[in-house]
């Protein structure tokens, strides 16, 4: 199971090829570095990071690489341990709207993979709700308003019928 926080966990004087390495190394010591290397350049490349990888990392205020970079790469700190489960907080959070739907199409064509994904999104786009397979919806005291269907919630969440009973909702925690 692996999960990837709102926040990145990068360290800026690293390059993004470092600290995914370094990562790797953490997760498999008994490995050779051939090996951990190969693994590396593999995901970097099915990431969109391979042309990057030499590129240092930088710190949120002082960029070396775009927000949509980093976001991929925090992915990839967790996609290396190869987990079956994976959770995202946020993962569009602050992005453009083309960086928010191209991490949306990564996290869905791993869903294909067979990867289990579960993300949580306060905010999405109408392009990105589609690409949700499946929704869950919270109110702000954490019990279910909706499980089910995406589109099928805008018929169940008839605005009307929301603001008459004073349902807030503050959370969509959604399975891709």
């Amino acid at each position: 199971m692996g999960y990837v926080s709102q926040e990145d966990f990068l360290v800026e004087e690293l390059t993004v090829f470092q600290n995914l390495y370094f990562n790797a190394k953490l997760c498999f010591d008994k490995y050779s570095d051939e090996k951990l290397v190969s693994m590396v350049n593999e995901l970097l490349i099915t990431l969109g990071l391979f042309e990057i990888k030499n590129m240092k990392v930088g710190s949120p205020l002082n960029k070396k690489i775009s927000g949509g970079q980093r976001k991929r790469l925090n992915i990839a700190l967790e996609l290396i341990r190869e987990p079956s489960i994976l959770f995202l907080d946020e993962p569009t959070s602050g992005l453009s709207s083309r960086d928010s739907e191209n991490i949306m199409d990564l996290l869905k064509e791993l869903s294909f993979k067979g990867k289990l994904i579960f993300v949580v999104i306060h905010q999405p786009s109408s392009d990105i709700f589609k690409m949700f397979d499946k929704l869950l919806i919270l109110d702000s005291g954490g019990y279910l308003i909706y499980n089910g269907d995406p589109i099928d919630s805008i018929i169940y969440l008839n605005p009307e019928c929301i603001m008459q009973t004073g349902m807030i909702v503050n959370a969509i925690f959604a399975e891709m």
